[in-house]
């Protein structure tokens, strides 16, 4: 019995300190071996949105209409 407490309030413990909190990012960065390149979110907002033709994805299993 005096295990099985322990080990619940471990378990407990563990899961209340496994949480963090998440920072929010204002940009993104993308690096490539020759370049680095940072786009804020405010500029991501600015690019018009267009829409794209119907796709067909296919993989090894199934296909995506």
């Amino acid at each position: 019995m005096k295990n099985a407490i322990i080990i619940i309030i471990l378990l407990i413990s563990q899961a209340s300190f496994a949480q963090k909190n998440v920072q929010l990012s204002h940009s993104f960065q993308f690096v490539t071996a020759t370049d680095s390149v940072t786009i804020a979110r405010a500029a991501l907002k600015k690019i018009p949105l267009q829409k794209l033709p119907d796709l067909r994805l296919t993989n090894h299993q199934f296909v995506f209409n």
